[in-house]
Formats: C-alpha cells, sequence, structure tokens
C-alpha cells in the first residue's frame, strides 16, 4: 500500500478546495451561515525573487444561542526557489450566549 504524505491525505487536488469550498457557500446552509475569506498573493524582485501566498476562511454557523465557529490559515513563502516560511492552522470553536442581554 502507497503511503499518503500529509498533504496528499488532506489536501488532494485543487478540486477538492474548490469543492470543500462551494459546499461551505451553498444555498443550503446560508441562513445562519457567516463567512470571511481572505487571498493574498505578493511577487517581488530586484536582487532576488520572493513571493508569499496566504490563505484564510473564517466560518460561523449560528442558531438560537448556539455558534460553531471553524477556520483555518495558510502561508507559503519563498525566494529564489526556496522555501523560506511555511505555516498552517486551523481552529473549532463551540460557543454559547448565556445571557440575553448584549
Amino acid at each position: 500500500m502507497k503511503k499518503m504524505s500529509l498533504k496528499t491525505r488532506f489536501f488532494p487536488t485543487p478540486a477538492f478546495a474548490l469543492a470543500v469550498f462551494l459546499l461551505i457557500h451553498s444555498t443550503a446552509f446560508a441562513a445562519g451561515l457567516k463567512n470571511d475569506s481572505e487571498l493574498g498573493v505578493v511577487l517581488t524582485s530586484g536582487n532576488s525573487k520572493t513571493s508569499s501566498s496566504d490563505f484564510k476562511q473564517a466560518n460561523s454557523y449560528g442558531w438560537d444561542t448556539h455558534f460553531l465557529k471553524l477556520g483555518g490559515n495558510f502561508l507559503r513563502t519563498t525566494t529564489d526557489g526556496v522555501l523560506k516560511a511555511k505555516n498552517w492552522g486551523s481552529q473549532l470553536k463551540w460557543e454559547e450566549k448565556i445571557s440575553g442581554n448584549t
């Protein structure tokens, strides 16, 4: 059996990321869903060529006094084709509103 890397196991193709993005944004979940997406790309040239890309996604779904929040981020930076920085993270959070006063 072929051993799969972490990247292959959770992020097999860009098509997979697109499918998840479209599922999250479907109208079936639209009623209580809040979304915040960010995408950034920086390309520089001069003495060295540097590229940086980042993606951040934050979703929350609320009903009554309950809130479910899901988020993630990814950052990758290269200089002259050499990987200089790579960072990713995820968050899953459950919140409960205790009081009706705001």
